[in-house]
């Protein structure tokens, strides 16, 4: 059933062919504070009994239907089990924070997160979900909202 799934979906967000993800386990959303308070990392972890990778792709999707490709920084986390292996974290972008600037014009966020495990079986995913805007409130509304947070916590801390 997920070919005839996937067709419908085509139908609604004919931009997922666009950009290659119309085979994709594909799922649609709301944009919540808990979704725009993410930063998404790329990762891969490795060791003598196998591998694991991930891998996010994000894009902004126009009012226009203009489609902004990776405007989010994606962070990077490496870790290993073989000695000597340098490990490494590195936080991407919140996406609240990617967002600002396009509040006005965003019609959905579509991440896609594709991946491979093979500790015990190997395993792959290739997930995509497209966010819409929330119902009730802009994204104006709650980034404003997290401003105001961020700046009363820097005042507490200043005047500490």
């Amino acid at each position: 059933m997920k070919k005839f799934r996937n067709e419908s979906y085509l139908k609604h967000f004919p931009f997922l062919s666009e950009l290659g993800l119309e085979n994709s386990d594909i799922s649609v959303k709301r944009l919540d504070e808990n979704i725009l308070r993410m930063s998404f990392q790329d990762s891969y972890h490795d060791g003598s009994m196998g591998s694991d990778e991930t891998k996010y792709k994000i894009w902004f999707v126009l009012k226009d239907n203009q489609i902004i490709e990776n405007p989010v920084k994606i962070g990077d986390q490496f870790h290993s089990n073989y000695a000597h292996s340098e490990s490494w974290d590195k936080p991407g972008e919140c996406l609240a924070e990617a967002i600002a600037g396009y509040e006005e014009m965003l019609k959905y966020v579509v991440v896609h997160c594709s991946g491979y495990s093979n500790w015990n079986e190997q395993e792959e995913w290739n997930d995509t979900t497209i966010y819409k805007l929330p119902k009730g409130e802009t994204i104006e509304d709650i980034i404003n909202r997290f401003k105001i947070e961020q700046d009363n916590i820097v005042k507490r801390e200043v005047s500490f």
